[in-house]
């Protein structure tokens, strides 16, 4: 009796293989699930950064981060996703993290292209001089002697500049508030560029110049050069250091948090409505245009399609990299002491240009590092 119900009754043992077994399949669920939360992830932010952008405080926040935290839990998951589970969840997972870190983030592989015989070459730099650190933007000049230089935070310095050794290349000059453009053609007129905010409630109406318009005589054929500093997020984005950014999320309405969501979304807003009107303005030009200056905002979101609705980003068609302008120098760990926003632009009219180079200056001591973009004018 007590031997058949030892046989019918105990469970065989778990031998040491099998308790491996279980183990490594335990693990490699694990490594799964988190590997595919991680993709979806990924994919949620590529939907973050280039679709809702600043229409919501959070990514609008997020925005001016490292680009490369945000593929963070992707780069924790890859290792042991294609140690454990290579098929699928390793594979997938580094196929989204190239394709997030690579096009996603703006990365480009042109190497630059030759105009065509007979074409006709536009040479532009631009370069916020604001906390230069008494650097000189000499050498990057000379190295791709421009044949427009656009400065901004240099206000009233276009006859200083024209009589300064190191430009003497360029024989005209104009100056509307802090924007300065240096020319080797002449300067036919120039135009501000200012919006016109709300009215508060005392009924006052402030007013931001965001830019000046220059008209040029290109070799016969007149041109517009827009040279643009919207206005920085220096103050809001310091404020939100403490949280604040995460109302986008929290601020459901009805909660604490939907009023201080309205008051970043408005500010938000305030910026959108500012690159509207400069995008409306040269959507109604007649003439080729270029824009190159310091926008104060990264390459993705509705800004950046908003402002490209009129316009071809010179990085898309002729940048190598990256092409971070911002900052010049940091101690940012996180950016891993390198710049780490590119807010510094040089785009053109659509059907009007062709970018042949797009090249950020390599290195220098100051806020900013100066733009140098060619263009080839289009046979139309």
């Amino acid at each position: 009796m007590s031997g058949s119900a030892n046989s019918s009754g105990d469970t065989p043992p778990v031998t040491p293989m099998q308790g491996c077994r279980w183990l490594l399949s335990l693990i490699r669920s694990a490594i799964r699930f988190f590997s595919w939360l991680s993709l979806a992830w990924l994919l949620l932010a590529a939907l973050a950064v280039h679709w809702v952008g600043q229409h919501n405080p959070t990514p609008a926040f997020l925005l001016f981060l490292p680009s490369w935290l945000w593929s963070i839990p992707g780069l924790i998951m890859i290792a042991p996703a294609l140690l454990f589970d290579t098929l699928r969840t390793g594979l997938p997972l580094l196929l989204a993290l190239l394709c997030f870190l690579g096009p996603a983030l703006g990365y480009e592989l042109n190497f630059g292209s030759s105009a065509a015989q007979g074409s006709r070459t536009l040479k532009v730099m631009t370069y916020n001089r604001g906390q230069s650190q008494g650097t000189s933007l000499q050498p990057f000049k000379n190295q791709n002697q421009p044949d427009l230089l656009a400065l901004q935070d240099s206000g009233g310095r276009a006859q200083s500049y024209l009589e300064a050794d190191g430009y003497k290349e360029f024989s005209h000059g104009s100056s509307s508030g802090e924007f300065l453009l240096l020319s080797k053609f002449p300067i036919l007129n120039t135009q501000p560029i200012v919006f016109n905010h709300p009215a508060n409630k005392e009924g006052k109406v402030e007013r931001t110049e965001l830019g000046a318009r220059f008209e040029l005589d290109w070799v016969g054929t007149r041109i517009a050069v827009y040279n643009m500093h919207f206005p920085t997020h220096r103050g809001m984005l310091l404020s939100e250091r403490n949280g604040g950014f995460l109302s986008g999320v929290l601020g459901i309405p009805g909660t604490p948090f939907a009023q201080k969501r309205h008051n970043r979304e408005a500010y938000w807003e305030i910026t959108l409505q500012q690159i509207r009107q400069v995008s409306d303005q040269i959507g109604r030009e007649t003439i080729p245009v270029i824009l190159v200056g310091d926008l104060n905002n990264p390459p993705f979101g509705p800004f950046h399609r908003t402002l490209c609705q009129h316009l071809v980003d010179g990085h898309s068609e002729a940048g190598h990299g990256y092409g971070y302008t911002f900052p010049g120098q940091t101690n940012n760990p996180l950016a891993l002491f390198r710049p780490w926003l590119r807010i510094d632009y040089a785009l053109h009219s659509k059907g009007h240009w062709e970018t042949l180079r797009h090249e950020a200056e390599p290195s220098r001591t100051s806020q900013h590092r100066a733009l140098f973009a060619e263009f080839s004018k289009v046979s139309r």
